[in-house]
């Protein structure tokens, strides 16, 4: 039988990274000859802020699993009753086999070991600074990473790899690089004076960075785009306007969008958050310590003052030559069928 691989997705109506690199993957799967799917909880469900056509399951029985397995602290009658309802649910859920793979991103990898299913299990690990969140005190972190029944883990940065190996012992694990879609992400050099941002993560930053900006006075011919709950190519028709992008990434696993903001042409200016290390090049990005507010706004005025328009243009042709040669479909793609033909074949072995 051919193995399916069935990757568990939140429903996420905001935009995610993770949401659409878990829905990245099972396209590229697909696409080469593997039969995958994403998974989600509600009836009907697709993520609508990106064009997809996915292929999407829904299994109540493995979402109302882990949701039960959260609530540790239930009368008997409650455990009682939550197993009447999981039995049902499994029951009319479609039915996992053990030549199945199941994959957990690393919100869900807590509960592992709780749940009771005969296929193969993979953690999807876009972030390792998730890892121990959500943390469940009857069961060791061990148990779901170095467990035998985890056949491998996956991750989309060296920091994450290097992070992982460090906590765990014995993980088969293995590093894909994610890819930014040229045909949505890509250079151009009609650009506005104009500094994007995302202030979904460390808006306390945002906000003291943006005012400060705007109090010194500084940046008078310079204006600020917000970029929030936007779909992904209008996410990119601001991101190829603009000539700056402030980043304030935190403890990303890899860290999207400064990275499709530099696909884009933009100059790159903030924290990397660990995850962004790898590709926040001081040749083509202004680096930031994390947390230091002064030095962002000195970086901003320094960078906006000391460069010609056009020396910006150019800098940002460095940075989207480089993102779009490290990081692009046909390297992800051959990482994503590498990484799954050894899982695959090793296990079968």
């Amino acid at each position: 039988m051919k193995n399916r691989l069935f990757f568990l997705c939140p429903d996420n109506d905001v935009p995610s990274g993770g949401v659409k690199q878990i829905y990245r993957q099972v396209d590229l799967l697909n696409e080469n000859g593997f039969n995958a799917y994403v998974i989600h909880n509600r009836k009907n469900y697709r993520a609508s802020w990106f064009k997809n056509e996915t292929k999407i399951l829904r299994n109540r029985f493995l979402f109302k699993t882990i949701k039960y397995i959260r609530k540790q602290n239930q009368s008997h009658f409650r455990k009682q009753y939550n197993s009447y309802i999981l039995k049902y649910l499994k029951e009319i859920s479609f039915e996992l086999n053990d030549s199945d793979y199941v994959i957990f991103p690393e919100i869900y990898a807590h509960f592992i070991s709780e749940i009771n299913i005969v296929c193969k299990k993979v953690i999807f690990n876009q972030n390792c600074y998730y890892t121990f969140l959500n943390k469940n005190d009857n069961y060791p972190f061990e148990n779901n990473y170095s467990s035998k029944s985890v056949e491998a883990v996956i991750v989309v940065s060296r920091n994450s790899e290097e992070y992982l190996n460090l906590a765990f012992q014995n993980i088969r694990i293995y590093r894909t690089r994610l890819g930014i879609d040229s045909d949505i992400f890509n250079f151009s050099n009609n650009k506005k004076r104009q500094i994007a941002y995302m202030p979904r993560k460390l808006k306390d930053d945002v906000d003291q960075v943006i005012n400060i900006i705007n109090l010194r006075g500084k940046l008078s011919d310079w204006s600020f785009v917000e970029i929030d709950g936007k779909s992904e190519e209008a996410v990119a028709k601001i991101l190829k306007e603009s000539a700056l992008f402030l980043s304030f990434n935190h403890k990303e696993g890899f860290g999207l969008p400064p990275a499709e903001a530099m696909a884009c042409g933009c100059v790159v200016i903030g924290y990397r958050g660990e995850g962004g290390k790898e590709y926040f090049n001081e040749n083509f990005c202004f680096p930031i310590k994390d947390g230091d507010i002064i030095e962002f706004i000195k970086k901003i005025e320094f960078v906006t003052s000391n460069h010609s328009f056009q020396n910006l243009l150019e800098i940002g042709q460095k940075a989207s030559d480089f993102i779009l040669s490290n990081y692009n479909s046909d390297i992800e793609k051959n990482d994503v069928i590498s990484i799954w033909q050894k899982i695959i074949l090793n296990t079968n072995d």
